[in-house]
């Protein structure tokens, strides 16, 4: 029965934490602190990467609309390459867009519609590698043709 009181008694005196437990704990609080702020480094930078393919593709689509509005106001789409930055724009920082029309086939005789691949492209130079954002698509150049638009080709 002494045996059971000895314990009972060391039980009694042990009221705090010793010095290893105490590491331990700091050192498991620790690393977890270094993870949540390793995945908010993280977030902040993929957040950066989203906010730039946003404008890029914003971007992308106002120079299409722009080749698409000259193509049917001049009836004709002229090839060449066409280059901007996008501070000019208000748009983002570091971001230059490059539009490429090129003619697929020049007018045969026996066709009177011409085919041209416009190619525009947004690159980012503030991240390395340098991001870029390309969209190719295909307007016809349809000079020859009288009348409106809203006329059926046949």
């Amino acid at each position: 029965m002494s045996r059971i009181g000895n314990n009972e008694r060391e039980l009694h005196h042990r009221c705090g934490f010793t010095f290893i437990e105490l590491m331990l704990a700091v050192t498991i609080l620790g690393v977890g602190i270094i993870s949540v702020i390793r995945g908010y480094a993280t977030m902040v930078s993929a957040l950066d990467v989203a906010e730039s393919n946003i404008g890029a593709v914003c971007l992308l689509k106002e120079e299409m609309a722009q080749a698409e509005i000259t193509a049917l106001e001049k009836r004709c789409v002229l090839p060449g390459v066409k280059y901007g930055c996008c501070e000019s724009r208000g748009i983002s920082e570091g971001q230059k867009w490059k539009t490429e029309i090129t003619c697929l086939n020049a007018n045969e005789s026996e066709k009177k519609t011409t085919i041209n691949e416009v190619k525009i492209t947004v690159s980012d130079d503030r991240f390395k590698p340098e991001r870029r954002i390309t969209i190719l698509t295909y307007l016809s150049d349809d000079s020859n043709r009288g009348g409106s638009d809203s006329e059926q080709i046949e």
